[in-house]
């Protein structure tokens, strides 16, 4: 049993220690950090917020009862924000690839960061919380 926020690796999913009868029961917000390429409880039941893999949503989805939101991300390399965060152009310059941005806090957008910006470096936007975009005057 988990409970609060959670974040699984595709290894503890895999339950390597178990038996394959055991049953994983999450409570709150669970975010599933890496792929899975085998789910080794008999039921994953999240009673809550679910983020995970698109690319595992095949190995999961079998075994799991969600009751509550459930959203997949597409990148391989989500960015998970848990604390009320501020994101400006360095963040993105920084990025050499697309990342998913799983959002479970408030998330500002400062003033330089381009929608041409975040379409080149965001695949996708899981959100579960507010995103809010402050804009300087020039648009």
């Amino acid at each position: 049993m988990l409970s609060g926020q959670v974040k699984l690796s595709g290894t503890i999913l895999a339950n390597p220690a178990g038996q394959p009868d055991d049953v994983l029961i999450a409570a709150g917000q669970v975010v599933v950090t890496g792929p899975v390429t085998s789910v080794g409880y008999a039921q994953v039941i999240v009673a809550g917020q679910l983020v995970a893999p698109a690319a595992s949503r095949d190995v999961l989805e079998p075994r799991l009862q969600a009751q509550g939101q459930s959203a997949w991300y597409r990148s391989d390399d989500p960015r998970i924000i848990i604390e009320d965060t501020r994101l400006g152009p360095d963040f993105f310059r920084l990025l050499d690839h697309q990342v998913s941005l799983v959002v479970l806090a408030d998330l500002s957008i400062t003033p330089g960061v381009t929608e041409a910006v975040v379409l080149e470096k965001v695949a996708d936007i899981i959100l579960l919380a507010v995103v809010c975009w402050i804009k300087s005057d020039n648009g």
